[in-house]
């Protein structure tokens, strides 16, 4: 019996140690399972947040461009501030993004023409998160329908700002065809004729009665103080005040083409070249 006892004790020891081992070799395992787990969402985490960087600096076409506030403080309507369209809405400036400011007013041939050629391009950017489109409403080629117009346009913005694009570009598509096609100014001339049909283009777009009820005869007050703020807007390479007038971070663009195709490219490029210069990147075309 005693001769058996080393070779048993060899045995357990031998058992042990095996088992020991089995041990640690499963905890090994684990552990790498779970570092694997862990690797696995770490990189998984990474490829969604790259991804939606990516997506976003895909969004605007001006990365890294300043926000729109070297533009011009954007003043509240009531101080004879603008209306701004952008990705968050109507009235809603999106501060990651620069300003793309228009001066236009509801009487000017040019403004109609501008809006008829590029007018849905540059608001449907606007909605996409490219700018935020400022529109100030200012007093050029002065007829009865700027009061109707105007007034109507700012109380659409603040009430029902889900109509006012379309009342916008119904406003400005209505002038174009009165003065520019048909050369006609029976009912732009006239203040009755043109608050007559003002509140019958809002009915036809969807803004509810009791809002087409407010509208009045003028905006003086409002373009006054609109007036002011285009005087004193920084804007190089302004050359007198006409409209349009389109300042992208602080600078003009001329809306020059022969097409509206044309237009907007031209449009587009003059805003990506002064986002360029003012991000010290360039330009590959």
């Amino acid at each position: 019996m005693a001769k058996n006892q080393p070779s048993s004790t060899r045995d357990k020891a031998k058992a042990m140690r095996e088992a020991q081992q089995k041990k640690e070799k499963r905890v090994r395992n684990l552990i790498i399972a779970i570092v694997s787990v862990i690797v696995v969402a770490v990189i998984a985490t990474l490829i969604i947040v790259i991804t939606t960087v990516d997506k976003d600096r895909t969004k605007s076409g001006f990365v890294g461009a300043q926000s729109g506030a070297q533009s011009g403080e954007i003043l509240p309507i009531a101080n004879g501030g603008p209306i701004v369209i952008s990705d968050l809405g109507v009235g809603k400036a999106n501060p990651d993004v620069p300003n793309l400011d228009l001066f236009f007013s509801y009487t000017c041939h040019a403004c109609a023409s501008l809006e008829e050629a590029v007018g849905d391009s540059l608001t449907k950017d606007a909605l996409d998160g490219q700018y935020n489109l400022v529109l100030h409403p200012v007093d050029t080629a002065t007829m009865a329908f700027q009061g109707p117009a105007t007034n109507a346009a700012l109380i659409v913005a603040e009430q029902d700002p889900e109509n006012f694009v379309a009342f916008h570009r119904a406003l400005m598509l209505f002038l174009n065809e009165e003065v520019n096609v048909k050369k006609d100014g029976t009912i732009v001339q006239n203040i009755a004729s043109s608050k007559e049909k003002v509140a019958e283009m809002a009915k036809e777009v969807g803004v509810p009665q009791d809002i087409i009820d407010q509208f009045g005869d003028e905006a003086t007050e409002y373009i006054a103080a609109s007036q002011e703020i285009w005087r004193n807007f920084p804007a190089e390479g302004r050359d007198g005040l006409a409209t349009p007038e389109m300042v992208f971070m602080g600078t003009v663009i001329p809306w020059t083409g022969n097409t509206p195709s044309e237009m907007y490219q031209n449009i587009t490029t003059a805003m990506q070249q002064i986002a360029d210069a003012q991000t010290g990147n360039s330009s590959q075309s």
